[in-house]
């Protein structure tokens, strides 16, 4: 499928949404994020009503500005349709409107795009990532045209590689389950979802459609996923295409789940713990594989929150870069639920989440997020320092030029990249 394909799939939708719909509102209900946003319009039905306008004029309002730029995305307004309509397709054509017909998006998505030279990812990676950490494992930023062949692929994408401590984690936890085999990573091989969430179709369409490619030429039997929204973004594509590949898709935690008696847990961790089941799992129904590795720690007390599974809340997804103030509330209402459990851990196993829980809370209410990777660690005395933690705390960016002068000089930028571009990260 091209992209001008799948541009018409959503054209198509959009026509039967505007002919079906009966402006129930039920899909606004559904919403986790609508409720914060401080629109003038309050009634779901009226809502309905402004996404449709805007898609027939390309007129916006701030109503719609709000809903585009808070939406994540989830599609559980898809499973509430009494029509069996699809609001999330509908919404990525919104998505796509608001950049044919106005500014476009904000500046701070272009920050996060993996493929700008400038990017977060890339320039934060720079800094932190020592050649070292690599020459343990088969890894790989790209796929030759004559590969050798693999059984399995384990992908990273793009949001691990600044975070060193959680990648270098990552692979030790590997290695305990015997994984041995080749290890891909993005940015340069993006499945381009950040794209498409700016509503740039065209080049996430490219981006996941070479890495599909890259993927058929490792001639692997089976591609794990470190980040879900990755996972989620390379199977609809494949869905959407009707695509045979001869590669099984599956998620880090259902291979962990898969494989959880191949480990020792060498101390018990005596904690009360929940989870928070993320949307990208969530959209494909994958609940029980992380509850199985967390039940299969010794010492943990596992406790669920009252809104779990295909109940789950949203952390707040893309409105944590877009609309940083309800992303806030959507947080700490998670976060509160999840201490009206006892916890003292709120277990993730999306980065994402993670990180949005650490940023817009972080310790104020004395609970932790810790990726559930890092609860395996802890349980088998694995442990890394956090130097982005380390770094950004300074403030200080002549302080990080110097203390990381060997990783800038074998590196595409220079100490004068860094001192301008710097900044805005800290």
């Amino acid at each position: 499928m091209n992209c001008f394909q799948e541009i018409n799939l959503i054209q198509t939708e959009i026509e039967h949404t505007l002919n079906k719909c009966t402006y129930c509102g039920r899909c606004v209900a559904r919403c986790d994020i609508l409720g914060f946003l401080d629109l003038k319009e309050k009634k779901a039905s009226k809502i309905v009503e402004k996404k449709h306008h805007f898609l027939q004029t390309g007129i916006p309002d701030e109503d719609i500005k709000k809903i585009i730029f808070s939406c994540s995305m989830c599609g559980k307004c898809n499973s509430v349709c009494p029509e069996g309509l699809s609001p999330y397709l509908v919404m990525l054509g919104l998505r796509i409107k608001w950049r044919e017909c106005t500014e476009g998006f904000p500046s701070v998505m272009n920050k996060v795009l993996p493929q700008n030279k400038y990017s977060y990812y890339k320039l934060v990676e720079t800094l932190t990532l020592k050649k070292s950490y690599l020459t343990d494992v088969d890894f790989m930023r790209a796929v030759p045209l004559t590969p050798s062949t693999s059984k399995q692929i384990l992908y990273l994408g793009c949001q691990l590689m600044p975070r060193s401590d959680i990648l270098l984690t990552l692979f030790d936890v590997m290695k305990l389950i015997g994984y041995e085999d080749k290890i891909l990573s993005g940015p340069d091989l993006c499945c381009g979802y950040l794209n498409m969430m700016a509503g740039d179709l065209k080049t996430a369409n490219k981006m996941v459609k070479d890495l599909i490619n890259a993927f058929q030429r490792t001639g692997a039997d089976e591609i794990i996923f470190w980040c879900s929204d990755c996972y989620r973004r390379a199977r609809e594509y494949l869905e959407i295409t009707n695509s045979e590949e001869d590669f099984k898709l599956t998620t880090l935690v259902e291979y962990l789940a898969e494989n959880v008696d191949k480990w020792k847990f060498k101390n018990p961790i005596r904690d009360i713990v929940t989870y928070h089941d993320s949307c990208p799992l969530c959209f494909y129904q994958i609940y029980d594989a992380p509850r199985k590795i967390i039940e299969s720690i010794p010492g943990l007390e596992f406790r669920e929150m009252k809104h779990n599974r295909e109940r789950a809340k949203c952390c707040s997804g893309n409105a944590s870069r877009l609309i940083p103030q309800v992303a806030e509330k959507l947080c700490e209402q998670r976060v509160v639920e999840a201490l009206k459990t006892g916890a003292k851990k709120l277990i993730t196993s999306c980065y994402g989440c993670e990180r949005r829980f650490d940023s817009f809370i972080g310790q104020k209410y004395g609970i932790t997020y810790p990726h559930l990777i890092m609860l395996i660690a802890q349980g088998n005395d694995i442990y890394h320092d956090n130097t982005w933690a380390k770094l950004t705390r300074t403030r200080n960016v002549e302080y990080i030029i110097e203390a990381c002068a060997e990783e800038i000089d074998q590196s595409p930028f220079d100490e004068e990249d860094i001192r301008r571009e710097l900044p805005q990260y800290l």
